[in-house]
């Protein structure tokens, strides 16, 4: 099929892996994304995470947001592939893995987000991550 570089949504597709939420100190794991689906996405060639935080809450002397990317064979037992995204610490921050070639990736895989925090009064963060896809066509 011929498409037009304009084309991007043949290129590249977008997929929300953490919702935006609001959240304590805790490791959150995103959705499993079954890349051999027959809707949805599919057929990636690459992919790479955005990790967004926006300001804390609660007063925390600091802060930090990672964030990774995991496969899995089996939608049961996950390892980390990639670089991870680490120690985003800035109110309203957001910061991009570099892209992971997904031939080499198990057939399932999911974004990860971890957030710490020192001191202050039950801090909170919102946080949310993106997978985008590339390369489908």
């Amino acid at each position: 099929m011929a498409f037009s570089r304009r084309d991007i949504w043949r290129l590249a597709t977008g997929e929300a892996a953490i919702w935006p939420e609001d959240t304590v100190a805790a490791t959150i794991n995103g959705d499993s994304i079954n890349r051999h689906a027959t809707s949805g996405v599919t057929g990636g060639e690459s992919v790479y995470l955005t990790v967004q935080c926006g300001a804390a809450t609660g007063t925390p002397s600091t802060q930090t947001v990672d964030g990774k990317i995991q496969d899995s064979p089996d939608d049961t037992t996950w390892a980390d592939v990639g670089d991870a995204i680490t120690a985003l610490s800035g109110d309203d921050e957001s910061g991009n893995s570099p892209g992971i070639n997904c031939s080499n990736l198990d057939k399932f895989i999911r974004a990860v987000i971890v957030v710490a925090f020192s001191g202050g009064s039950t801090p909170t963060i919102p946080v949310g991550a993106t997978l985008t896809f590339g390369g489908r066509e």
